[in-house]
């Protein structure tokens, strides 16, 4: 009968709350590189629950709701800039002596784009999907594309 393999959207637990009131969930080494996943519009953290398996395996992984998503409060007037900048405050809070793996959806894209573009001390990397932004504007897309531009 159709819908007999139904199965309930199953949530992340358990989840952390910042002070500032923003719901993350992490889950791997401590001590391995970080992976920061960030969800589209309308959407929460444990829309990456199919991918925790596989990336816990090498890295730390943290999807974060978004300010104003999921379990986390909104901070600001819920524009991008406001949204970068709690999500910079929120890597800044971690004390990392490497920069994170910044992965992005849609919105998650765009402000990962932003805080890649603001803060590259905070960034190793940055994967961006279905999103685009005007901050990528002066981003080089690796380490091989910045030397061959510095060097012809």
């Amino acid at each position: 009968m159709p819908g007999d393999d139904f199965r309930p959207h199953l949530t992340l637990e358990p989840f952390f709350l910042t002070l500032k009131g923003l719901a993350y969930f992490s889950v791997g080494d401590p001590r391995a590189s970080t992976v920061l996943l960030m969800h589209g519009n309308g959407d929460e953290a444990d829309s990456w629950r199919h991918v925790f398996t596989a990336l816990s395996a090498e890295h730390r992984v943290i999807a974060l709701d978004l300010p104003g998503f999921g379990r986390s409060k909104p901070a600001g007037d819920g524009g991008v800039a406001n949204l970068a900048s709690s999500v910079q405050h929120f890597l800044e809070s971690l004390s990392l002596k490497q920069g994170v793996h910044l992965v992005g959806s849609s919105l998650g894209a765009v402000v990962a784009a932003h805080v890649a573009a603001n803060a590259p001390q905070l960034t190793r990397s940055l994967t961006i999907i279905g999103g685009s932004s005007p901050a990528l504007g002066g981003l080089q897309a690796n380490a091989a594309t910045a030397a061959r531009d510095r060097h012809g």
